[in-house]
């Protein structure tokens, strides 16, 4: 059985549906799962979130021992100590690598880790990374 959905609230159709489709300009330009549609329509990174536990932490020694990491192409801090970091890690395929090492990186430079998950892509930056490339191919081909 398949049920079709059309919505413009990307992200209720993201919690709701199993595979997707991305229309653009009256186009069908892309078909498949939210991670199926980041991979082909996504910046070729996986991104990470990161906490640690303490208030007076030194933000250029975890960025450091963050970005330290094979892989890691940047770390950028919260707008609090408290507050996690966000990692983007290149090739995407890196992704496992860091989440295993991170936590023994961590350990060794005295940090303490509370919090380690991967960002899944949210459907609305998938369309508009995917939209944007469609409307510049458009152009491309009709200049």
């Amino acid at each position: 059985m398949a049920i079709l959905l059309s919505s413009h609230l990307l992200n209720q159709v993201q919690s709701v549906c199993d595979r997707v489709g991305i229309f653009a300009s009256g186009q069908l330009i892309g078909v498949g799962s939210v991670a199926e549609l980041a991979g082909r329509f996504g910046d070729g990174a996986a991104h990470l979130e990161v906490a640690f536990a303490g208030s007076g932490l030194d933000a250029a020694r975890v960025e450091a021992v963050l970005t330290a990491l094979p892989g890691v192409e940047r770390a950028i801090a919260g707008a609090s100590a408290t507050d996690p970091w966000r990692l983007a890690v290149r090739p995407a395929t890196e992704g496992l690598a860091v989440r295993t090492a991170l936590p023994a990186a961590c350990l060794a430079a005295g940090l303490q880790l509370t919090m380690l998950r991967e960002l899944e892509p949210s459907l609305d930056e998938i369309y508009r990374r995917a939209a944007g490339r469609a409307i510049a191919k458009g152009r491309e081909v009709a200049a």
